[in-house]
Order: C-alpha cells, then sequence, then structure tokens
C-alpha cells in the first residue's frame, strides 16, 4: 500500500469516526424517546461501536481480510438503523409469543431491539465471530446490570446449517447476497419455518411461492433510501 493510500484511509476513518456520534445521538434520542428502558443498551452499542477508533464497518473488514473473505459479497457489512428498522417493526402484527431470528445479524442491536422492547425471543446469528463475541459481551454485562436476556441468544454460526424452525419473524438484509445465496435462504427458510411467519428482506423481491406480498416500508439504510419488503409465508407442499 502507497503512502498516499495510507494517508487517505487515515483520513476517511478519522473523519467517518468524527461523524459516527453525531449520527447515533440522532438515533439515540429518537429511540429512547419511546423506550427509555433501552438507554443502557444503546450506551453500551455506543461505547463499543460509536466512540471508537475503529466502528462496526471497519471491523468487518479486518476481519474479513484476516480470514481471507474479502472476495465474498455475501459477508459484505451494511447497517439497518435502530430508526429504520422500528419502523418497520411498528408495521408489523407482533405477539408476545414471537419468536425473532436474523440470520446475518451483524452486531446484533436489532436481536436486542425486538426482545426489549417488544418483549419477543429473539436469535442473532452472524458469521463475523467480532460481532458474536461483542454482542454476548454486551448481554452479559447488563444481564448483570439487571437486565433479563433469557430469551436473547447468539451464535457464531453459518446460517445454512441453523435450525429455523422456531422462528415465526425472519429480518433478511441481503442486499448483497449473491442470487443464489439468497435463494437457498428463502429455500431454507420456507421448508423450516412455521405458515404464517412473517419474512422481512431488502431490495429485491423474492421469486418463490411460499412467499405472498403483504407490504413494504421505505426507509434509510447505511447505503440510502431502500424498501423493507414484509412477507407472508404460505404452506406450499
Amino acid at each position: 500500500m502507497s503512502t498516499l493510500h495510507r494517508l487517505i484511509g487515515s483520513c476517511y476513518r478519522k473523519t467517518e469516526a468524527l461523524l459516527r456520534p453525531l449520527l447515533f445521538r440522532r438515533e439515540k434520542t429518537a429511540i429512547l424517546s419511546r423506550y427509555p428502558k433501552l438507554q443502557p443498551i444503546m450506551e453500551a452499542f455506543e461505547r463499543h461501536y460509536i466512540r471508537v477508533e475503529y466502528g462496526a464497518h471497519d471491523r468487518s473488514l479486518m476481519e474479513r481480510i484476516e480470514r481471507k473473505l474479502t472476495t465474498h459479497d455475501e459477508f459484505v457489512y451494511g447497517t439497518t438503523p435502530w430508526r429504520s428498522f422500528l419502523k418497520v417493526a411498528d408495521s408489523l402484527e407482533i405477539k408476545p409469543d414471537d419468536f425473532f431470528i436474523e440470520p446475518g445479524c451483524g452486531t446484533g442491536h436489532l436481536c436486542f431491539l425486538m426482545n426489549q422492547a417488544y418483549g419477543i425471543r429473539a436469535q442473532g446469528i452472524e458469521v463475523m465471530a467480532n460481532f458474536i463475541t461483542t454482542a454476548n459481551q454486551i448481554r452479559k454485562d447488563l444481564s448483570e446490570q439487571g437486565f433479563d436476556f433469557n430469551n436473547l441468544h447468539f451464535y457464531n454460526l453459518d446460517f445454512f446449517s441453523s435450525d429455523f424452525s422456531r422462528g415465526t419473524i425472519f429480518y433478511i438484509a441481503g442486499t448483497c447476497f449473491p442470487d443464489d445465496y439468497l435463494t437457498r435462504l428463502i429455500h431454507k427458510i420456507a421448508k423450516e419455518a412455521k405458515p404464517g411467519s412473517t419474512v422481512i428482506t431488502l431490495t429485491h423481491e423474492l421469486n418463490h411461492p411460499a412467499y405472498v406480498l403483504s407490504h413494504q416500508v421505505e426507509a434509510f439504510f447505511s447505503w440510502g433510501r431502500d424498501k423493507a419488503l414484509v412477507y407472508t409465508l404460505q404452506d406450499v407442499n
């Protein structure tokens, strides 16, 4: 890497690190105005991912470089803001016995949100080990402060080897997934999940007879404005 490239990279990281707290403050204010009990959770994510030199995107890239996964588009990290997903969640009919599963959960913040704001079981599955280690550390630290996370779990797994049979709400942020990768995932969910389950995807419509489009929600994501597509899973067997 040339000196110029290192200088450009350093300037970018420093600028992004300065902007990150400003952007997160707006999110934090909006979320806590509705769910003040989430303050310790959001502050934990702020400590680990916001007020640090290397944020979630950098940490994901560093692990991908170390594990030689940079050519695998399915592992490209993109952020779903807390506020954007709350907008999607508000459009759902969430029941106390629902079970939220996020294949490719990244930092796991949406699992914390669904578990604590809506009081439902939540499970995050992620290949990037650093994210799962941090999510479990946050879970452990806040459990010691009195939070009940018995129904919240994170696993460092390939989600194709995971069991989706208990899930009733699935979130797939698969904008960067190759077509064949996304196809395999939606077939797996259709095969294992219960009819009537909700499946939320981004950007790309699903071409599978088991998925019936219910509605869509427009929101902002780390890559810009996009649409969340909400499907109801049908029994086609």
